[in-house]
């Protein structure tokens, strides 16, 4: 059967039939799936993808049990959001509210019980440092050493709200919002963070300077590779593997100003490279601003005289002067 595309929303539904359709149980695993009950699957999985992370939520209509690695390269968590008796991973039995971490390349073995439902997000291991990051938490190195199910258990209440969420994505024509979706995976991502996070230990002074260098390099690359487009903060945190508080507190302590005053100081600079070189001689004020993302020409031209003693139009007439000059 054809996917069902969610509208507005990253996910498409697909039901399963046949025990080879779970090989995708996570999405691109290529697991080993064995059918444990008779009789139809009456199952179904989901995809969505988002910002380099891979979801996948499962709701099962049988016994089936599963092994393989979830992914090569990349680490996976996964919540139980309704897990029956007799559920197990890694011979260990698990219930509603469990948190599994699967590191690349590990084997896992998993039995699910009818009725199961599930959500996993599988990511590079650099964004789920990010991830605890935004919480202001530093992965606990002990805690992601190796695969396994967390010692503690998901809060009842997130849980159930989460697993109300994805029942309402497998149930064919339910109202289901994609803004609600985009909520239950948020709550997903942070709970991930808190369980495999920890407050950050004091650090010294070099210490924090050496972090800040990092972070600011990092973000730095970044806003030179994208200055041409918008540059969220939270885009330039994430590429940063930081939160937006410590990226913030990096700027303030490399330049001495925010990452926006940053990006807007960069652009100026090449807004003015562009009006006074005389290889791009057919350009104008406007087509400059414009290619540079700078809107509202009147803040513009206030911020480029504030920063270079003149207004965009002089720097331009300048240019055109040197160039009559030269061909005179």
């Amino acid at each position: 059967m054809a996917p069902d595309i969610l509208p507005d929303s990253p996910w498409r539904v697909v039901p399963v039939r046949w025990i080879e359709d779970l090989r995708d149980a996570v999405r691109g695993a290529g697991l080993r799936a064995t059918q444990m009950s008779r009789g139809s699957l009456s199952s179904g999985l989901a995809f969505a993808e988002e910002d380099g992370v891979l979801y996948t939520s499962g709701r099962l209509g049988a016994r089936v049990a599963m092994s393989g690695p979830l992914s090569l390269d990349k680490v996976t968590i996964g919540i139980g959001l309704r897990l029956p008796s007799g559920t197990w991973h890694w011979h260990r039995e698990v219930t509603s509210g469990n948190l599994g971490l699967f590191l690349p390349g590990d084997e896992h073995h998993s039995l699910y019980m009818p009725d199961s439902l599930y959500v996993s997000a599988t990511m590079d291991p650099g964004r789920l440092e990010a991830e605890a990051a935004w919480e202001d938490r530093v992965l606990d190195h002990p805690r992601v050493s190796g695969s396994g199910v967390h010692p503690r258990m998901a809060p009842a209440g997130i849980t159930a709200a989460i697993a109300h969420t994805f029942d309402l994505l497998h149930e064919p024509g339910a109202p289901v919002r994609p803004e609600d979706l985009a909520q239950a995976l948020r709550l997903m991502r942070r709970m991930a963070a808190v369980f495999y996070g920890r407050e950050p230990r004091v650090v010294s002074t070099a210490a924090k300077q050496g972090a800040h260098a990092r972070i600011f390099s990092q973000a730095r690359r970044y806003i030179e590779e994208h200055l041409d487009a918008p540059i969220p903060v939270e885009a330039l945190a994430a590429a940063a593997s930081t939160s937006r508080r410590s990226l913030h507190r990096a700027f303030l302590s490399m330049v001495g100003e925010t990452p926006q005053a940053y990006v807007r100081r960069l652009r100026l600079h090449r807004f003015r490279y562009d009006l006074a070189a005389e290889a791009e001689a057919s350009c104008t004020v406007t087509m400059a601003a414009t290619r540079w993302g700078m809107g509202e020409f009147g803040r513009i031209a206030g911020r480029y005289r504030e920063l270079f003693g003149e207004l965009p139009s002089e720097t331009l007439a300048r240019r055109r002067r040197r160039i009559l000059a030269q061909t005179a």
